[in-house]
């Protein structure tokens, strides 16, 4: 059942109708579904978001921003050290640098994301609405310029 909820927030996140207060709600409810849920394999979930949000960068859907904002929070989910004598020996990444290290091998993750900043740049430059100030617009519809580049850029950070 945790499962299907998590794709139905997910699903919702991605609404291009829905405001962004809703969004950020089910965005939220995601987060606290992975890391309070019962899920038996819990950190393999977590796991799976993760390739799912860097599948969205990678190819640019239209929900980079929300992706990596996902993707952030997520990673921060998984302790910042490892103490041995508290945490059981689990198969995978027990830490937030070895998930950040997954993500790095598997994807490039860097690389995808500056990429994925430059590309974003281009459009902008080569678009006519890039007269418009910065805080007026909206390349997706939901996140000004600013937000745009800024998010990318902490996203990095």
């Amino acid at each position: 059942m945790a499962n299907k909820v998590l794709e139905l927030l997910w699903n919702i996140a991605h609404d291009q109708h829905l405001p962004n207060e809703i969004i950020d709600q089910a965005l939220t409810a995601h987060l606290k579904i992975l890391d309070y849920s019962c899920l038996q394999e819990k950190e393999k979930t977590k796991l799976l978001w993760l390739d799912k949000c860097m599948d969205e960068v990678k190819h640019d859907r239209g929900h980079v921003i929300i992706s990596l904002k996902q993707l952030r929070e997520i990673c921060m989910q998984f302790h910042e050290g490892v103490f041995a004598q508290n945490i059981p020996r689990m198969p995978g990444p027990q830490n937030r640098t070895g998930v950040i290290d997954i993500l790095e091998k598997k994807y490039e993750l860097t690389r995808i994301v500056t990429e994925n900043l430059c590309q974003y740049m281009e459009k902008t430059r080569a678009t006519k609405e890039s007269i418009l100030s910065p805080d007026d617009y909206y390349p997706d519809g939901r996140f000004n310029h600013n937000q745009q580049i800024h998010e990318r850029l902490n996203f990095l950070k």
